[in-house]
């Protein structure tokens, strides 16, 4: 009986050996699809949020100019920051940069 007990063993090692190998074909295809799956998740991330108010307005004069607001969104052009500027005077307050903020221009 003792040498029944190696001769499982070995025949048992075979087949463990061909499952594993055939286990590895399907785990190797699973790996584009997960990458595919994880792709448009990755896409859907929105990004960052943009800093408050305070934060953007780095000169601390309690406004936003357009070289702040480009900081913020860098793609900025001044035909949108003037489209935000609702009061007309060149900067954005903290209601306009807010508003700015929750709609922010195509880019």
């Amino acid at each position: 009986m003792a040498a029944a007990k190696p001769a499982d063993t070995a025949a048992a090692a075979p087949a463990a050996t061909a499952p594993a190998a055939d286990a590895a074909k399907p785990a190797d295809a699973a790996k584009p699809a997960d990458t595919a799956a994880a792709a448009p998740a990755a896409a859907a991330t929105p990004a960052a949020a943009p800093p408050d108010f305070a934060t953007a307005d780095a000169d601390k004069n309690g406004s936003v100019n357009l070289a702040e607001a480009q900081k913020v969104w860098p793609k900025l052009t001044q035909d949108q920051f003037n489209a935000a500027d609702t009061d007309k005077n060149g900067s954005l307050n903290a209601d306009e940069y807010a508003a700015l903020v929750k709609a922010p221009p195509a880019m």
